[in-house]
């Protein structure tokens, strides 16, 4: 897992899985226990339920999942369910949203909020298992936002 330890947040992830590019360090610290992880680890003391999603980026590409800028944030999905990922409501940035599933683009969103900048899409995935929501902006603007998934994503 993402914070593989007893006494979690000391992170094992590398790269910007768990939220920032530099080392995790905004989305796993051992001053927060609650947020670190995956959502629902409940030896993070994430009791079920996930950490507020917000973000803060600029020159994102779009939300790339290969661009350092896009915050991405790991999530685990169940087979069969619909989720919705949105940052509606959220935000007046112009956010963008991707889904992937082991580096492979599922799922992506720009505009959709009722006219609005923002983003939102469904999507229903058939293996339960670890997505990476990539969090960005459209083209390489500045933006901030709350991700928001619906039903809430559970733990394996």
């Amino acid at each position: 897992g993402m914070c593989g330890n007893a006494a979690c947040c000391t992170p094992s992830c590398t790269g910007d899985l768990c939220g920032q590019s530099d080392g995790c360090d905004d989305f796993c610290s051992s001053a927060d226990a609650g947020t670190c992880g995956m959502c629902g680890n409940a030896a993070c003391g994430g009791g079920g339920s996930c950490p507020t999603m917000s973000y803060i980026a600029a020159g994102t590409n779009g939300a790339s999942y290969t661009d350092s800028d896009t915050v991405k944030f790991a999530v685990n999905l169940s087979a069969g369910i619909t989720y919705t990922f949105s940052t509606c409501g959220t935000t007046t940035s112009d956010t963008y949203l991707r889904l992937h599933y082991n580096g492979t683009p599922l799922a992506s969103n720009d505009d959709n909020c009722g006219g609005l900048y923002q983003s939102s899409f469904d999507y229903t995935p058939s293996v339960s298992g670890e997505y990476i929501i990539s969090a960005g902006c459209y083209y390489n603007s500045s933006c901030d936002g709350t991700v928001n998934v619906s039903p809430e994503p559970t733990c394996n």
